[in-house]
């Protein structure tokens, strides 16, 4: 790649709640440094200032946190969160049901996937509309991606709650659940194109349309929904409700998604050789493998990082390789529309740069409908990338073009010359192996709202995991076809697909329904509801304890089964969801059923039933085949199998857990016939280790089971969980649960996210126990060793600088100092915590000196001053590097 194309865009300041403050100071001029704006034909921008209202928008930002995919959206017309930018970082706005620290304006991550792993694949994206008000095109953004102009609003007032997100969960155990709840996590924002002078918005005007933004007289309401089961979490599908709330008709209207990706890791340089420099995009009409179905369909706008490195020389992939891909696709349209995808880069330098792919058709209609300079058959500034102004934005919306995939920017106007594409760009070798990409996936036309008439799109936000295989793709393949035949689509394609389905579940009973009925239900099967966690703990030692009624009693809402398995029980010590480790799977003891299908040609093997328990085996089967099932029905198998004797007519065997709730009476959810000479086998549902290790009181449980004892107090759900740990370390807990998956739709077993109930213990003694016992601080590790593999065993994951020492037992209030033994002080910690919190007495260095400087090997002396009492305690720790 040749020079390097600093971030383009007219980008701007930190966080949203500082907007109104930093136009009242004139802080806009201030902030934007030269060589990050953009100048027009080297004249500097006209900083006109926002003339102020007495109301400022209600602007704030909401992060989806419940799946793999972490979505910052707003109610600005505006997704992402321009991820590291230095002039351009928004923060989660407090409160929120999913937000880590409500109280706080907490950084937010952009479109991070998988979620934790600090992996970025948005910088910024915004919701685009044009339309034609007597005959003259008129386009309102939530993001220009070039120019500062921002052209969506929520209400603003007095009361903080007009205009505000609001938020809502179907889990039971959040505080912000409600029945009327779409999914896990739904996010609700209201905005309209309505002010002609764009309030907060650090450019009042485009300078090719020199005229404020004319509002369309539109509102828009967004709806946003996440999930974190296995099939849902890792795309976010968006409702958005768009009503004329103005005096006029408007026709010919068209919607776009734009995406400014900048794929990457949070700690790479957006703006070297890597990150914003390096992305690719594309659009994906099938999946890879056709089936001959409704599913094969996705239409996916897609973006990456070229060949998944972030690095100068990686040579393999690492946790922070951005090696996933992420698209857009539509699920719900009120009307067949056509589709344009275009993409193009902005460069500063202009043309050749600049540049997008066009045919030869559409630059000679442009020339006619240009209105700007009429005739002329490039966009404003003279490039053919960058559609400035509202009269190139709607041309670019309504063109009907779907653009080549990047990658081949150099051979696909020569090799397919009769689709009638302009000729390559003389940077097109620059361009096609990544560059600073963006796109815009676009559907129209709405031929005519009059004032009040309302639609509805839904698009599904999609990730894909594994996109990139090959660390050496680039290297060992010299042609853009075989890179890209190295890419992997199917986890992407995979989603999308499911993206589909959960917005419109398919009846796999009514072939004339088999890709829905076209009335939007936006759920699937969910796994049984995580239990909610409770924790002891003392030195070394925690134990997880939860009550499993609720999460055992749940009917699945896909099938209204009770289908819970199962729970199992994870550790980590970064809390990221890949990094979590498995302590133990207990289950209940029982088996799935397979049965030969003697009717198909290659007499495949179907599963029939799932949690079938061995007395129910034994008393469906042990008269009915040639040999008792047994004990251990695992002894048959594919190559012995349960042989059927023979039957004078077929036998049903009925499965049913399932209750009609009007009528009260069991319903049959499948069955199996069985005719004579049929063949079964048997597997273990999981791992069929029961849950005796686990239950808090196992003689209790067994008297219930037995009959003895009714149970009136619960206990017969409570379960415990014991283990030892290194004190001091703090440590990431989840417990979920997982389902017996569904022979009928063929979904695999379904488990809860360990996200849900992951929580941060550490294995200390509380305050009270510490004064009682008089304990006396400690250090952990003692002696700290460079060479400790600390690292390597996640000890120090998390820690600043990567380097940490624990003092435990120290009181919640209190000031430690560290000193050499010459008694010089090395550093200062002020701990300061609430007597029952769950860091009262524990602190921790990260070994750098109050002159920022790492310490060096030596013996060192600490105290530790207890701010209330005045007490003094004092000790030693070695350090050896």
């Amino acid at each position: 790649m040749s020079a390097i194309n600093r971030k383009s865009g007219r980008r701007y300041s930190s966080w949203i709640g500082a907007l109104g403050v930093l136009i009242l100071l004139g802080l806009w001029s201030a902030q934007a440094s030269g060589n990050v704006m953009r100048y027009e034909k080297g004249k500097e921008k006209d900083k006109t200032r926002y003339k102020l209202t007495e109301v400022l928008p209600n602007a704030q930002a909401r992060v989806h946190r419940v799946g793999l995919l972490n979505l910052c959206v707003s109610n600005w017309g505006f997704f992402g969160s321009g991820q590291g930018h230095p002039l351009y970082d928004l923060s989660e706005s407090k409160g929120g049901c999913f937000n880590p620290n409500p109280d706080k304006e907490v950084k937010a991550p952009s479109a991070e996937y998988p979620a934790g792993s600090g992996i970025e694949y948005l910088f910024w994206g915004g919701l685009w509309i044009g339309a034609l008000v007597e005959d003259y095109p008129y386009v309102s953004v939530g993001c220009d991606g070039w120019r500062w102009i921002h052209e969506f609003w929520p209400d603003g007032g007095s009361d903080e709650s007009i205009g505000a997100i609001v938020e809502r969960t179907s889990r039971p155990n959040n505080p912000c659940y409600t029945p009327d709840a779409v999914s896990e996590q739904d996010i609700i924002a209201v905005y309209t194109d309505t002010s002609a002078d764009i309030p907060l918005s650090p450019e009042q005007r485009d300078p090719f349309d020199n005229r404020k933004h004319f509002p369309l007289g539109l509102q828009i309401k967004q709806q946003s929904y996440s999930w974190s089961y296995e099939y849902a979490e890792d795309f976010v599908l968006i409702d958005l409700f768009v009503k004329n709330i103005g005096v006029k008709k408007i026709r010919n209207m068209y919607m776009g998604l734009y995406v400014d990706a900048d794929c990457g890791h949070v700690s790479e340089d957006p703006y070297g050789l890597f990150g914003a420099q390096d992305d690719i995009c594309g659009f994906k009409h099938l999946v890879s493998s056709p089936k001959e179905d409704c599913a094969d369909t996705v239409n996916l706008a897609w973006i990456a990082d070229n060949d998944g490195h972030g690095f100068a020389g990686e040579t393999i992939f690492t946790p922070k390789s951005p090696i996933g891909v992420t698209g857009v696709r539509v699920v719900r349209s009120p009307k067949a529309l056509s589709y344009s995808f275009n993409w193009w880069i902005s460069n500063q330098g202009g043309y050749p740069k600049d540049w997008s792919p066009w045919k030869r058709a559409n630059q000679d209609k442009w020339a006619r409908e240009n209105c700007y300079e009429p005739g002329k058959n490039n966009f404003p500034d003279d490039v053919l990338g960058t559609p400035g102004g509202d009269c190139s934005k709607y041309f670019v919306m309504s063109n009907g073009e779907f653009d080549y995939d990047q990658m081949f920017s150099c051979i696909w106007p020569e090799q397919y010359a009769d689709e009638g594409w302009l000729e390559a760009s003389p940077e097109c070798a620059d361009l096609a192996n990544g560059y600073d990409t963006r796109y815009l996936l676009s559907f129209g036309p709405f031929d005519q709202m009059a004032p009040g008439e309302s639609l509805v799109i839904t698009v599904a936000y999609v990730a894909g995991a594994d996109f990139h295989v090959d660390p050496a793709n680039w290297t060992k393949n010299k042609t853009p076809e075989t890179v890209y035949a190295n890419f992997n689509f199917s986890d992407f394609e995979t989603n999308a697909q499911w993206a589909a389905k959960v917005y419109d579940n398919p009846d796999s009973e009514d072939p004339d329904k088999a890709c829905g009925d076209g009335i939007p239900d936006f759920k699937g099967p969910p796994p049984p509801p995580s239990p909610d966690l409770n924790f002891e703990t003392e030195k070394g030692k925690i134990r997880i304890k939860w009550n499993g009624k609720a999460t055992e009693k749940t009917r699945d809402s896909f099938n209204n089964r009770l289908d819970f398995e199962g729970y199992r029980i994870y550790m980590s010590r970064s809390g990221q969801v890949e990094d979590y480790a498995l302590l133990g799977s207990y289950d209940r003891r029982d088996f799935k059923i397979y049965k030969l299908n003697r009717y198909k040609q290659e007499r495949p093997w179907e599963w029939e039933a799932t949690s079938v328990v061995l007395d129910s085996l034994k008393s469906w089967l042990d008269k009915k085949g040639v040999h008792p099932v047994g004990d251990d029905p695992t002894v048959w198998t594919k190559n012995n199998p349960f042989l059927i004797k023979g039957l004078v007519q077929p036998l049903y065997i009925r499965l049913s857990d399932s209750v009609d709730v009007q009528n009260g009476y069991a319903v049959a959810f499948d069955s199996i016939k069985l005719e004579s000479y049929d063949s079964l086998y048997f597997e273990a549902q999981e791992w069929n280790l029961g849950f005796e290790p686990i239950l808090a009181y196992p003689q209790y449980r067994d008297s219930v089971d037995r009959g003895w004892v009714t149970d009136t107090s619960d206990r017969y759900w409570d379960y415990q969980y014991r283990i030892d740990v290194f004190p001091a370390e703090p440590v990431y807990f989840a417990v979920t649960a997982f389902d017996a998956g569904d022979p009928q739709t063929g979904l695999a077993p379904l488990e809860g996210s360990r996200l849900i109930n992951n929580t941060l213990v550490r294995p200390i003694d509380d305050w009270e126990k510490v004064e009682q016992e008089g304990a006396k601080v400690e250090v952990y590790p003692n002696p700290y060793r460079i060479d400790g593999g600390y690292a390597a065993s996640e000890y120090e994951v998390g820690g600043n600088y990567g380097k940490r020492i624990r003092f435990i037992n120290v009181p919640p209030r209190c000031n430690i100092r560290i000193y050499t033994l010459d008694g010089d002080l090395v550093q200062t910690l002020y701990h300061d915590k609430q007597e029952g919190a769950s860091e009262a007495t524990y602190a921790e260095w990260d070994l750098i000196s109050r002159n920022t400087q790492a310490v060096v090997s030596g013996i060192y002396l600490f105290s530790v001053e207890n701010i209330d009492t005045g007490e003094e305690q004092v000790g030693k720790f070695v350090i050896i590097k």
